[in-house]
């Protein structure tokens, strides 16, 4: 019988990719993430291959991470994860996903928008040039 009980922030990440393109990461074994493994944010084409997420078998440990191993946030292009192993993650083994950002004010053309989740800050979230759609928070739907 395992039991496994945090009380974790995910303040950091065990690796960090920041608006990197054509990455490539092979042949790494991961025992341990204290938070976050692999983060991507704006970054184009990732490449994982036999990237093992796994205690060894005489750690007594169950589990290499408390959160997702690899999570990929406003990226682009081709994320190919292959001939790896994701063993026991507390979140996703692999994430991939934008971030939604909530309206708090409003006047005229301009609007305010804040992160709502209280592990998630610090990063531009537009571009000069992005098309931005809103939607609506209840449903998702886009907003004409």
């Amino acid at each position: 019988m395992s039991f496994q009980m945090r009380d974790t922030d995910r303040d950091h990440p065990g690796t960090f990719f920041w608006q990197s393109k054509d990455l490539v990461l092979r042949n790494l074994d991961v025992h341990f993430l204290h938070g976050f493994g692999m983060v991507g944010q704006h970054s184009e084409n990732i490449t994982m291959d036999d990237v093992d997420f796994e205690v060894p078998a005489s750690s007594g440990r169950s589990t290499a991470g408390f959160a997702d191993f690899i999570q990929m946030s406003d990226t682009k292009g081709l994320i190919d994860i292959s001939n790896s192993t994701f063993s026991n993650p507390h979140d996703d083994p692999i994430n991939v996903h934008g971030t939604f950002l909530q309206v708090i004010h409003k006047e005229g053309r301009k609007v305010r928008v804040q992160y709502k989740h209280r592990e998630t800050a610090g990063f531009p979230s537009f571009y000069p040039g992005d098309k931005v759609e809103f939607s609506l928070k209840n449903s998702l739907a886009p907003i004409a």
